[in-house]
């Protein structure tokens, strides 16, 4: 996706507030299996990243997250 001429064009991907993850980081999972504790640990790790990205600052590699 971020090979994408389209994507890269996006003023959220140029100003770098776009989160990554990949399909094996532990947060995927969370988000997959969806149960309680695994919803409190996406939030846990999503919450302060989505605040990052909207008020502009540098946003965390989720990939191991």
């Amino acid at each position: 996706m971020a090979a994408s001429p389209v994507f890269s064009r996006l003023a959220v991907v140029r100003d770098g507030r776009t989160l990554y993850t990949t399909f094996d980081s532990p947060l995927s999972g969370a988000l997959s299996y969806s149960g309680p504790d695994a919803l409190l640990y996406a939030l846990d790790v999503l919450v302060p990243q989505l605040a990052n990205a909207v008020e502009g600052r540098p946003v965390a590699d989720l990939s191991n997250a």
